[in-house]
């Protein structure tokens, strides 16, 4: 046999086998695909309920306590769990809002109203005072914000820093538990 022909039923080899490997490999890689996404779906969570654009209103005897609006929510019924993707909440007293939560994430216990959110928290009253922080959460029972995070409070002039706070939505009454610096 010369090196010609050789190299002719080399390539005939080739042509002739080449569809059924690609075909074998496609099959390999789409069923090993399969058993991943099989696996982060039983290693996660399952929501009962995906909602783009949600929006829900905290009310009692007729005045709204807060409104949220999120790009987007997963309910968890079983764990009375409301996860959110970039939650906004605003606070109302009385009729007039008094101040607006701005966060990355965020999570809302469907039976207290309790919320965390976190991921670059910014709060800003209807003074313009505004806090910063990596995680706040809200008690709707004593209707009060809090954290055990580092805070940044922009108020009256002044730039707060310390770790831990506690407030009232609107920035009235506050409480920095470890205030770090003061700078006017």
């Amino acid at each position: 046999m010369d090196a010609r022909t050789m190299e002719n039923k080399k390539i005939t080899f080739i042509f002739a086998y080449f569809p059924l490997s690609l075909l074998f490999f496609g099959f390999i890689f789409f069923v090993s695909c399969a058993k991943e996404v099989e696996q982060k779906v039983d290693e996660g969570f399952a929501a009962e309920q995906v909602i783009e654009k949600f929006s829900v209103t905290d009310a009692k005897n007729g005045k709204t306590n807060w409104t949220l609006e999120a790009d987007s929510a997963q309910v968890l019924d079983k764990e009375n769990k409301i996860l959110l993707h970039k939650p906004i909440v605003h606070f109302y007293s009385e009729l007039n809002a008094t101040s607006k939560l701005v966060a990355n994430e965020g999570e809302v216990n469907s039976v207290t109203y309790d919320m965390t959110c976190w991921g670059k928290c910014f709060l800003e009253n209807s003074k313009g005072e505004s806090l910063k922080t990596e995680s706040l959460s809200y008690n709707s029972a004593e209707k009060k914000i809090f954290t055990e995070s580092r805070v940044v409070l922009i108020r009256q002039g002044q730039k707060i820093v310390g770790k831990g706070f506690e407030a009232t939505p609107d920035l009235e009454s506050i409480i920095i538990k470890n205030q770090e610096l003061a700078i006017e």
